[in-house]
């Protein structure tokens, strides 16, 4: 019995060994797990911000598989299906190739990217950002999905023509906080122009598809919707508040304001309204001061209305008309009813 019990205790010490001595590794596996769960929380939440799925996602039951039409100037060029599929997705991607496309548009067989991937935004977005993201999309499971063929016109269909677009309207770089300015207003700078890329749509494009400098912000045609100018200048004389501004782009309307309509609808509930509270105060940090277009447009110089008039008029046709007869007076059809055109 004596012996017995010498014998176990050896077995039991023997086994409080083996667990010290492996405490350290198994602390390690844990430290590691929770880094990687840290990490690929933090890319989903990247790619909301970055507005990823609405994008890349034709079918709604099949998320981030590609398939939307993204209708241009030039005809229509159909997202692709970033899902970890390894036949028709990004399943066999490297981490270098992922941002090459996302911060260099250019894929992993080395062809040139359209302009409707905006990565003239996203090639601000941080070293850790990317490894952020990538952490998150290489787990977004497989869907077999071959989204359709590209509809752009010739000359616009061969890619090697992106080479010239590049040359003229790329500027590759990180974002670089600008001096004097609050953290709040520079993470407001990043959110909007890098991860949000909000000038893609509000920035009126040239006959190259390039967005206009000298006319950010100030408003533009998004498959037959308006953008509006969210320029510093336009939201303080529409009178946009911080207030009822973070309270919009969170819910998608504010009092006395507009609701919203169109694709920005999309952007509020599948990426604004998932922010944080702090990211959407610097989002209107900035937008309250963000830097004025160089140069600013006379405003519908071809009306017969006074400026001021005009104004004041498309204000009220926007927030009361447009939501259902469209920003042009065209008219659509929903379900079973049809808004008729109004436009002259």
């Amino acid at each position: 019995m004596a012996r017995g019990s010498g014998f176990s205790r050896r077995i039991a010490a023997a086994a409080a060994l083996t667990f010290l001595a492996a405490a350290p590794a198994l602390a390690q596996q844990g430290d590691d797990s929770a880094q990687d769960a840290a990490l690929l929380a933090r890319g989903e939440y990247l790619a909301k911000a970055a507005d990823c799925m609405p994008c890349h996602t034709g079918d709604k039951a099949k998320p981030f598989a590609g398939g939307l039409a993204l209708n241009t100037p030039f005809g229509a060029i159909y997202s692709p299906n970033i899902t970890s599929d390894r036949s028709t997705g990004i399943g066999l991607w490297t981490y270098e190739q992922f941002v090459n496309a996302v911060r260099n548009g250019i894929r992993k067989d080395g062809a040139y990217l359209y302009p409707a991937m905006p990565f003239d935004a996203y090639t601000e977005i941080s070293d850790d950002d990317m490894k952020a993201l990538w952490a998150y999309v290489r787990r977004i499971p497989p869907i077999p999905s071959t989204p359709p063929a590209n509809q752009l016109a010739f000359p616009f269909d061969i890619r090697l023509g992106m080479l010239a677009w590049r040359e003229l309207f790329f500027d590759q770089g990180r974002f670089t906080p600008a001096a004097g300015k609050s953290a709040e207003w520079n993470r407001g700078a990043y959110l909007v122009n890098a991860l949000g890329h909000c000038s893609d749509c509000h920035t009126p494009r040239n006959l190259m598809g390039a967005t206009k400098a000298k006319a950010h912000f100030l408003g533009a045609d998004v498959d037959g919707f308006w953008a509006p100018d969210i320029a510093t200048a336009a939201l303080k004389k529409d009178g946009w508040t911080p207030e009822t501004l973070s309270t919009f782009l969170k819910t998608g309307s504010a009092p006395g304001k507009t609701s919203v309509f169109g694709p920005m609808a999309e952007v509020v509930h599948e990426s604004l309204g998932f922010l944080t509270e702090a990211d959407r105060a610097a989002i209107v940090t900035y937008l309250f001061d963000s830097p004025p277009p160089k140069d600013v447009p006379a405003p519908q110089a071809a009306s017969p209305l006074p400026a001021a008039v005009y104004l004041r008029a498309s204000k009220l046709y926007v927030d009361n008309c447009a939501v259902c007869h469209l920003d042009k007076g065209a008219g659509r059809g929903i379900r079973s009813r049809r808004w008729p055109a109004i436009r002259r």
